[in-house]
C-alpha cells in the first residue's frame, strides 16, 4: 500500500500535463488534528503538526512530526510529549493564484504509545507506579493511520495559506498486552475520520512558463 502511494505521487507530479505555468514554492507551518475514532483504552486525544510544505504547480507534500501534549503541560515528568510523525500529499484544483483553492489530499501519520490507568505516555516510558485499578487497558500500541481528504484554502497578504480539511480512512493498529491478559493483543483495523486545521507560509517562491 505505501510503495502504491508513493508511485501514484510521482507518477502526477512527473506528468502535471494540463499546467500552464510551473511554480514552485517551499515554506513552513502548522496544523492541528482531531481524530474521531473507537479507541481500545486511552486514546491521544488532538496532535499539534509543525511541518516544511513544497509546492510545484498544484501539487504539495508535506512532512513534519505531530507533537502529543497528554495533561498538563507544565509537568513533563507525569506528562511526557508523545511524537509521531505526518506525511501528507495534496492536489490544488485551482491555480495557486486564486484567493480560495479546493484541494483533494491523502494523509499517512505513524505513532505508538503506550496505555496507562489514566493517560497515554510513550511507547518505551517505564512506569513506576502503573496500576490496575482503573479499568484502563495497559498496553503498547503503534499506530499506521492513512485518511483520504477534501480541504478548502485560504490565501492572504501573498504568502500565507489558511486552511481546513476533512478526511476519512483506517488506522491499522499493532497491539501489546501488558498487564498479561490477551483481550487488546494482535492487530487491528479501524475507520477513522479527521478534521484538521492549519496555517502555512510561504518562503520561497518561482514561477516560469512553459515553453
Amino acid at each position: 500500500m505505501k510503495r502504491f502511494i508513493i508511485i501514484t505521487i510521482f507518477t502526477i507530479l512527473l506528468f502535471d500535463i494540463n499546467a500552464q505555468t510551473k511554480e514552485f514554492s517551499i515554506g513552513l507551518g502548522f496544523s492541528s488534528t482531531l481524530p474521531f475514532q473507537q479507541t481500545i483504552g486511552h486514546g491521544l486525544g488532538y496532535s499539534i503538526t509543525p511541518f516544511l510544505n513544497a509546492k510545484y504547480s498544484r501539487h504539495e507534500i508535506l512532512l513534519g512530526p505531530d507533537l502529543y501534549f497528554i495533561g498538563s503541560s507544565f509537568n513533563k515528568e507525569s506528562y511526557p510529549l508523545i511524537i509521531g510523525g505526518q506525511g501528507e500529499y495534496r492536489y490544488h484544483f485551482l491555480k495557486k493564484n486564486k484567493k480560495h483553492n479546493f484541494f483533494l489530499n491523502t494523509t499517512i501519520q505513524y505513532v505508538q504509545y503506550q496505555n496507562t490507568c489514566l493517560f497515554a505516555k510513550p511507547y518505551n516510558y517505564v512506569d513506576l507506579s502503573v496500576c490496575f485499578d482503573y479499568g484502563g487497558e495497559l498496553l503498547k500500541q503503534k499506530s499506521l493511520i492513512n485518511t483520504y481528504g477534501l480541504g478548502v484554502q485560504c490565501n492572504f497578504l501573498k504568502r500565507f495559506y489558511a486552511y481546513s480539511i476533512i478526511g476519512l480512512g483506517f488506522n491499522y493498529s499493532q497491539l501489546n498486552e501488558l498487564d498479561g491478559r490477551q483481550f487488546g493483543d494482535g492487530n487491528r483495523i479501524n475507520f477513522i475520520g479527521t478534521f484538521r486545521l492549519g496555517l502555512s507560509f510561504s518562503l520561497f517562491k518561482s514561477s516560469k512558463a512553459d515553453t
